[in-house]
């Protein structure tokens, strides 16, 4: 019988491929928005998109200021991301209409990860599963629409007011489940801030590799998996 009761889900890059799921999104902002959805014009949204992610400092959360600011520089990163592809593609409308395409669109045109809801659905009988994400409130929701409704409790960052790596984030979703946390499992895609911070605070981690992607820091997951049907294995 395996030791863990509870499971916990990242979203980005785990449940759903972000970068197809953000493909789609593109698409129908760009429709909505009155420009020619186009391959070229698609790749380029991303661009526009990374290089004000990059640029946001969001993927330094050690950083104190970036800490202390997590969910504001996170809106402020998605608002600039559309007002880049605003200006590139010149998209006509209601700005707010655009927004809102933008924000819901990440979710509703997921792309799920293969086996993802194929695992999931063995899962839900036997153990509590849980998503937990860093992100705002307004998107993340939106990213499950195409997975099935078996999640417990989805744990937001923004709704929190704490994120991943931090041990307060994972000392409350112990806190809400009332147990151990040699009783979770986290499984998700980054070495730090899913993988290192649950084994922080005690948490065993199982690392979502489907790239096999060579690890970049000394980091170490208690398990790795590249195919989600793997996890049914160490469950």
């Amino acid at each position: 019988m395996s030791k863990y009761k509870y499971l916990l889900f990242d979203i980005d890059d785990t449940l759903i491929n972000f970068e197809k799921s953000f493909h789609n999104c593109a698409a129908k902002v760009l429709e909505l928005g009155g420009c020619e959805i186009t391959d070229r014009n698609v790749r380029r949204f991303k661009e526009l998109n990374d290089i004000v992610w990059f640029s946001s400092g969001l993927e330094d959360i050690y950083e104190p200021y970036i800490k202390e600011n997590y969910h504001r520089l996170y809106h402020k990163y998605v608002e600039d991301s559309l007002d880049k592809a605003i200006n590139e593609f010149g998209l006509k409308g209601n700005y707010d209409d655009l927004m809102t395409c933008f924000n819901h669109s990440l979710g509703e045109e997921a792309y799920v990860n293969e086996n993802a809801v194929k695992v999931l659905n063995i899962l839900k009988d036997k153990y509590t599963l849980a998503v937990a994400t860093n992100g705002l409130t307004i998107i993340q929701p939106y990213k499950l629409t195409k997975l099935p409704k078996v999640f417990d409790k989805i744990f937001i960052s923004e709704e929190m007011n704490c994120m991943k790596p931090y041990p307060e984030y994972f000392k409350y979703i112990t806190g809400y489940f009332n147990c151990q946390p040699e009783e979770c499992l986290m499984i998700g895609d980054s070495l730090v801030n899913d993988i290192g911070g649950a084994g922080n605070s005690g948490i065993d981690s199982c690392y979502y590799n489907p790239g096999y992607l060579k690890k970049k820091t000394e980091i170490q997951p208690v398990y790795e998996i590249h195919d989600f049907v793997e996890l049914l294995d160490i469950v």
